[in-house]
């Protein structure tokens, strides 16, 4: 029997030339009609259940072992709570790099798991040793030019010798930004369908959107921000204050939905500590990103993900933010 594994639950957001990163953007396309949007409801038991569905229909291609990957943010802190809401068994592993290079998200993710009584199995990596020898080795085989992404198939390279047979990571919903709805996932985001495919090996790597009545409640449910989705070239501290902005409004979208989360002071992408490791090793601040991401983009290209909709799934969308109480 051949390997069967989809990226989004019934292929319901679909995607064009998903490995062909040196166009511009990979277009993502649904076929939901307006009927799908306009039942979605909003009280807390149907909220609820949306979010036991999303668990039970990932569950169904991730085997009778599944590991959750908790980074300590609120993404995969709201992915758990579906798998308990659901009641399915799981295990729940965190990544930690050597040298305490991570412990901002592993102390995160430490606090989460004693809040829900979680005991989680812990797979250390030593990140520098793995940048410096294989994470060309990984771009190469999945021709994935984030080394953030290849540190993590690293980590799904050691669940898979431990004997788990699926692995599931938050990812992320849409929003409303200044642009519309968005971001749809970059080329980098959605390497794990290349990674499942070469190993046999199912990986649901953006969990948030993996079921669209989850994905669209979590969505309508989130304050609009000002982010422009196709991110102009911005100084560090512009970002800075956008991703910020950004984070608020989404930790307010999380818990209007139900989830009981703990936000982040700020939020942090796993890398800080390594970034600032190569900074100081070699007094550059761009080092990271020179070592190890521009010479991969420049090799497979930089596709970002852009989220078409059609005239009358965006008047419905908008028409039901509005309902929600924000504007558009």
């Amino acid at each position: 029997m051949s390997f069967q594994f989809k990226p989004f639950k019934d292929d319901w957001l679909k995607h064009t030339d998903l490995f062909n990163r040196y166009l511009p953007s990979i277009k993502y396309t649904t076929e939901l009609d307006v009927d799908f949007f306009e039942i979605l409801a909003f009280d807390q038991s149907s909220l609820k259940q949306y979010r036991i569905e999303a668990a039970r229909s990932s569950a169904n291609y991730l085997g009778n072992n599944p590991v959750l990957c908790l980074s300590g943010g609120i993404d995969s802190q709201a992915m758990i709570q579906c798998w308990i809401e659901a009641g399915i068994d799981f295990t729940v592993a965190i990544g930690v790099f050597k040298n305490d290079l991570n412990y901002q998200d592993v102390e995160h993710a430490e606090l989460f798991c004693k809040k829900f009584n979680i005991d989680p199995v812990i797979v250390e990596i030593d990140v520098l040793m793995f940048l410096s020898r294989e994470n060309l080795d990984f771009a190469e085989k999945y021709q994935c030019t984030s080394p953030h992404f290849n540190t993590h198939y690293k980590m799904f390279d050691k669940l898979r010798e431990m004997q788990f047979t699926g692995v599931c990571a938050g990812g992320t919903a849409f929003a409303r930004g200044k642009e519309g709805w968005g971001p749809a996932p970059t080329a980098p985001q959605m390497n794990y369908v290349e990674y499942s495919r070469l190993n046999q090996f199912p990986v649901i790597g953006n969990f948030l959107g993996f079921d669209p009545s989850l994905c669209w409640t979590l969505a309508l449910l989130t304050p609009p921000h000002a982010t422009v989705w196709t991110t102009p070239a911005l100084t560090f501290e512009e970002l800075t204050q956008e991703n910020d902005k950004r984070y608020q409004a989404k930790v307010l979208g999380y818990k209007n939905h139900g989830f009981d989360i703990i936000p982040q002071s700020q939020k942090f992408t796993g890398f800080e500590k390594v970034k600032e490791y190569f900074s100081e090793k070699y007094k550059d601040g761009w080092a990271f990103e020179k070592k190890f991401r521009h010479p991969l983009e420049k090799k497979f290209g930089t596709a970002v993900g852009e989220l078409v909709l059609t005239k009358s799934q965006q008047n419905v969308l908008d028409t039901l933010y509005r309902q929600n109480g924000f504007s558009c």
